[in-house]
């Protein structure tokens, strides 16, 4: 199978290399610049330079039998219009493109489609099919990502054969925001915890997305849907604190904060980014500590079902790898 990635070189796309060469597959793979380049073919992937957002990128892609659309911006402090270019255009060109050559697509989109208030209902309770909820104007990646979707839509209903993913929080090797994060403020001593911190997290490492994508762009039965790829393993917050100190080597002391007054700080440095950068993505302070808390209201029974999705890792040893890697690249 000959494939074309974009994305490769972030967190989630490596790991999609390395599960789609296991199979056997030929990846040509977008690189935006010389370091690109040099990281996809250390990894076995054929770059092709260029932009996701570029139309001239597209008309150079080769026919191909899938289309894997990993690339987005997720956290970048930018205005609207560049999210919705990287985000909603890029998917748009992906989408045609795969139309064109008769490929499938594969879009990774995210969980934040149904809203960051998503967090507040029963564990395992949202599948595929649970009606989205409201997003705040300012949510600029939630409200790509669910624009991105439904660009894939509009190219279904005109023949384009096409699998969206729905992962939650991604870590692994190559993870610069999660892990990394905690990790820097856990070489203090301490971090905090909202809550209990005793229910489940959100959270997925990035070699199970991956394998999940690579199912999803060679199963028959995967066409024309959507999965969510959200609970491969459990792991509480206070178990994930514990793993971040086994990384790191040291004790790492936990600091309880009430939810609701987590909530209040976060909504006060939301308000506070937008006043500072007005029209900039000011990030998500509210859904983070919703996440931080712990309860995992999304299932992926239908991903296990149709696409066989097992953990490759577990959460116990990927957060202690993750952890190790984020302060040997501080160090």
């Amino acid at each position: 199978m000959n494939v074309f990635l974009t994305g490769g070189t972030g967190l989630l796309g490596r790991h999609v290399i390395e599960q789609l060469a296991a199979g056997g597959a030929r990846v040509v793979a977008l690189a935006r610049d010389d370091a690109g380049e040099a990281a996809l073919r250390a990894m076995g992937a054929t770059p092709l330079r260029g932009r996701v957002e570029d139309p001239r990128t597209w008309d150079r892609a080769l026919p191909c039998q899938a289309i894997v659309h990993v690339a987005a911006l997720i956290a970048a402090r930018v205005p609207w219009p560049v999210f919705y270019q990287s985000n909603v255009e890029g998917t748009r060109l992906a989408a045609t493109a795969a139309r064109r050559m008769g490929a499938r697509l594969v879009h990774v989109s995210s969980v934040a489609v149904y809203g960051r208030r998503a967090y507040d209902v029963e564990p395992l309770s949202i599948g595929e099919r649970f009606p989205f909820g409201p997003l705040e104007e300012h949510d600029f990646y939630a409200r790509s990502k669910r624009l991105a979707e439904e660009v894939v839509r509009e190219e279904v209903e005109r023949g384009l054969e096409a699998v969206i993913l729905r992962p939650c929080v991604i870590y692994g090797p190559g993870d610069r925001l999660f892990v990394p994060k905690l990790a820097a403020v856990a070489r203090r001593g301490w971090l905090p915890l909202f809550g209990k911190g005793e229910a489940p997290l959100a959270l997925v490492h990035a070699r199970n997305v991956a394998a999940g994508v690579a199912a999803a762009a060679s199963v028959p039965l995967a066409a024309g849907r959507v999965y969510n790829l959200t609970n491969d393993d459990e792991i509480s917050p206070r178990a994930l604190v514990a793993a971040i100190g086994e990384g790191i080597g040291r004790r790492v002391r936990t600091v309880t904060v009430p939810v609701a007054a987590a909530l209040a700080a976060a909504r006060l440095v939301e308000a506070g980014l937008r006043l500072v950068g007005p029209g900039l993505y000011p990030g998500t302070m509210t859904g983070a500590v919703r996440f931080w808390r712990g309860g995992n209201p999304y299932r992926s029974h239908a991903a296990r079902a149709d696409l066989g999705w097992r953990p490759l890792i577990r959460h116990a040893e990927g957060v202690r790898e993750a952890a190790r890697a984020a302060i040997r690249s501080i160090d």
